[in-house]
């Protein structure tokens, strides 16, 4: 999933997701097990791997 698809998805993305980080070392993928807060367009705090 994409952070403009993640954005999109809301207060209520579907879990376990897995959000695709690019950067200059390389693309990373983190994976979220549950949220523990959600404020849509701003920020996302889960635990995961």
């Amino acid at each position: 999933m994409r952070l403009a698809e993640l954005q999109a998805a809301g207060r209520h993305p579907q879990l376990p997701l897995r959000v695709t980080l690019a950067d200059g070392a390389g693309a990373a993928e983190l994976r979220l097990d549950s949220l523990l807060r959600v404020l849509p367009g701003q920020r996302y705090v889960g635990a995961g791997e």
